[in-house]
């Protein structure tokens, strides 16, 4: 035999390892099975209590962490050849004969004692039997692993719950429609770039930051995160809005336009600007303009309605100016109060007041302008006047009275072109309003939208949808009315209250009309049978009280009768 060759005794160990090992592959398979079980619950539970469903990747995951762990623990406690010796020794009780023998034959120890050594072990390890060494499953893993396998699989399996199904659905919607939301958005600054001609009016509105506010918008399933960044981007259109808005100057011109309407050539203008068409206005205004070539006669007739208009609009911007101020020294007077009062409580100076009282505005340069423009027309309707004088007494007018009316007519006209500017400029800036304005509805539309879609996905949504009811005419009982001693006097006056029936008048169109009607035949009739059939007088004593009221009524009959034979006499 070749001195490598594996003899009984090693043979025998490498039998006794492999069937070991195996047991114990088998040991650790249920252990690993139990373990990978229980990881699956686990993360199941934490999917589950939240609703959801359990991610088919988490358990693979799971699954597979297990098998790992399972069999690295059985490579590290998987038996080598000394381990198998001992245990031969130890299962077999041969008191380190096999141990011993591997030890000596690995050191080369052969003759002598070491040979019957050898023959000893040998001839004990021939008698034994590997088969001895049965498998012992661990039931404890064993039914772990069955107990914790029964619960996993079931909650693996498990679907999400309603309100999950719910708010997925919900952020699905959310996320199609802010999807949605945003690229309307973005089609309406792109028809509002083409439809911004004007350069002032593209400085106002400047559609490209309108375009890089919209495209900061982002589709999200976040239904709060997509009212806040809507919110946040009608807040920044407003502020444009009421950059773009002149609110002062529109509330001066309506106040204007009553003036003018009370006048009938003016009336046309008044009517223009109470309807806020400023383009139409300053196309009126520019027609009122005076002629220099014509005859001074008519330059008067043509000024005469300049001049009305003016002097109307100018007394609207006088009367508003005197109404700010007025408001302005209120405010004033009450600031120098609060701060006199803080001077005298912490020694304050009270400059706060003061500057409250001192800082009265001009009433704006729209009520300047057309002040002005009246002061204007004045000088030159005088200046007219007097050259047409001149002219009716001499002939002529003198250069001085020529160059004057120069002057006034120059000065007319500059200021009537200055309020024709503004009324345009005002005009332009309304329809920019009325663009940002769209916008904002849009925004409000998107806000709105989104709230509609989590309100109709909640649980606790309206609708019609079946319910629970009661067949009244199937009820056989009858309600007790008991008689507690306690009468209640009815005041009022009959027919003098609501009514059992109403009217109501629909919208015109077409449709089909019906009656509400209320179950309260049914109930007066149940309220007056149990009336009727109540017994509250007890049966021995019926008869008695029967007959205790007939002779009451008996007794009233009966004077009742002689009344009437006393009066027939």
């Amino acid at each position: 035999m070749s001195p490598h060759a594996p003899g009984p005794i090693e043979q025998f160990v490498a039998f006794v390892r492999r069937r070991v090992n195996l047991h114990l592959l088998w040991t650790t398979l249920i252990w690993t099975a139990a373990a990978g079980a229980g990881l699956v619950t686990a993360v199941s539970l934490v999917y589950v209590l939240q609703g959801y469903a359990v991610p088919g990747g988490w358990v693979a995951a799971t699954l597979l962490a297990a098998a790992c762990g399972g069999a690295a623990a059985w490579f590290w406690h998987r038996l080598s050849d000394e381990q198998a010796a001992q245990y031969v020794d130890r299962f077999y009780g041969l008191k380190d004969s096999v141990a011993s023998y591997l030890h000596f034959t690995r050191e080369g120890r052969r003759d002598g004692f070491y040979e019957l050594q050898a023959n000893y072990t040998q001839r004990q390890v021939g008698e034994l039997s590997p088969e001895a060494i049965a498998y012992r499953a661990p039931r404890r893993g064993l039914m772990l692993a069955a107990g914790l396998t029964a619960v996993a699989l079931p909650l693996s399996l498990r679907g999400p719950s309603d309100e999950v199904v719910q708010r997925q659905q919900q952020e699905q919607a959310v996320q199609l429609a802010t999807e949605t939301s945003n690229k309307e958005l973005l089609e309406m600054v792109e028809e509002l770039r083409e439809e911004v001609k004007d350069p002032f009016e593209k400085e106002l509105v400047d559609p490209d930051k309108l375009r890089k506010m919209v495209e900061s918008l982002e589709a999200t399933k976040d239904q709060k995160e997509a009212l806040r960044q809507y919110a946040q981007l009608e807040r920044e259109l407003n502020k444009a809005r009421m950059a773009i808005q002149r609110k002062k100057d529109e509330q001066l011109l309506e106040k204007a336009a009553e003036k003018l309407q009370e006048d009938r050539e003016s009336k046309q203008l008044g009517e223009q600007l109470q309807q806020k068409k400023y383009d139409k206005a300053a196309d009126e205004l520019a027609s009122m303009k005076t002629e220099a070539s014509k005859p001074l006669s008519e330059q008067r007739k043509q000024l005469a309605k300049l001049k009305a208009a003016s002097q109307r609009m100018a007394a609207a911007a006088k009367a508003n100016k005197s109404a700010s101020q007025g408001k302005e020294s209120k405010s004033g007077e009450q600031s120098n109060s609060k701060s006199a009062a803080a001077k005298d409580a912490k020694g304050g100076s009270g400059a706060a007041g003061e500057s409250g009282a001192s800082s009265g505005s001009s009433g704006g340069e729209l009520g300047e302008n057309l002040e002005e423009l009246a002061a204007s027309v004045q000088k030159l309707d005088e200046s007219l006047a007097e050259a047409e004088r001149q002219e009716r007494e001499t002939g002529k007018c003198d250069s001085k009275s020529q160059s004057q009316c120069q002057a006034c007519q120059a000065s007319v006209d500059k200021q009537l072109s200055k309020l024709c500017q503004g009324l345009c400029k005002l005009g332009i800036r309304r329809e920019a309003d009325k663009k940002l304005c769209k916008l904002c509805e849009k925004c409000s539309n998107c806000q709105s939208m989104c709230n509609g879609l989590c309100q109709s996905n909640s649980p606790n949504a309206g609708g019609k949808k079946a319910g629970k009811g009661t067949n009244t005419a199937r009820r056989n009982a009858t309600d007790e009315l008991v008689d507690n001693s306690q009468t209640t006097q009815l005041q009022g006056q009959k027919g003098a209250g609501p009514s059992l029936t109403t009217v109501e008048s629909a919208d015109e169109g077409s449709g089909v009309s019906n009656r509400r009607t209320a179950a309260k035949q049914r109930e007066f009739k149940r309220q007056f049978e149990s009336f009727v059939e109540r017994e509250d007088v007890p049966a021995q004593v019926r008869d008695g009280v029967k007959n205790y009221f007939q002779l009451i009524h008996q007794m009233e009959s009966t004077p009742a009768v002689e009344a009437e034979g006393d009066a027939a006499e």
